[in-house]
Formats: C-alpha cells, sequence, structure tokens
C-alpha cells in the first residue's frame, strides 16, 4: 500500500488504539465511572480526554488572545482591572439574591 492509500485508509477508522499507564486508584476511579455510565473504560476515557482537550484548546486560545492584545498594547491596569472585578462580583450577588 502507498504511503497516500494508508493516509486515506487510517482517516477511515473510526478510532485508534493507544495506551497508557495509569495509578491503580484511577484505575479503580475509572472503572466506577464506567459501571456508573454502563459504559466501557474506553468509553469514559474517551470521554474525558476529549473533554480536557476541547478545555485545553480554549484556554490556549485565550492565552493567545490576550499574548496578541498586549503586543498591540491593549492592557488594562491593575486598578482598573480590581474596579471591573469588583463590580462583576457585586453584579453575580446581587443576581445570586
Amino acid at each position: 500500500m502507498t504511503s497516500g492509500r494508508k493516509a486515506k485508509a487510517s482517516q477511515r477508522r473510526k478510532s485508534v488504539t493507544i495506551s497508557a499507564r495509569v495509578e491503580p486508584a484511577t484505575a479503580r476511579a475509572l472503572d466506577r465511572l464506567a459501571t456508573a455510565y454502563n459504559r466501557s473504560r474506553s468509553w469514559v476515557l474517551n470521554e474525558a480526554i476529549r473533554t480536557q482537550a476541547a478545555a485545553d484548546a480554549e484556554y490556549l486560545a485565550a492565552v493567545d488572545e490576550g499574548l496578541r492584545a498586549a503586543e498591540a498594547g491593549r492592557l488594562i491596569a491593575d486598578a482598573d482591572l480590581d474596579q471591573a472585578l469588583a463590580r462583576r462580583r457585586a453584579a453575580g450577588r446581587k443576581r445570586a439574591a
């Protein structure tokens, strides 16, 4: 099979196999989750990895956005940030009350 064919064949696969070593406590927690969800270990691991990867991608995008803003000189003074956060906290408390 040529490398182009191999690439196309691997793109058609629904999943790939990876292996990892985990601590015994982590394996037990994984088994408890799989039982609770009535799913396989693989399903629980896939969901955990997918969720973490999405969260990390969102975080890294926010960091990149912040770095671009800083490079463009769009910065907020500490005092202004403190005031803005205090207003947000106050508004949140009003909504919760």
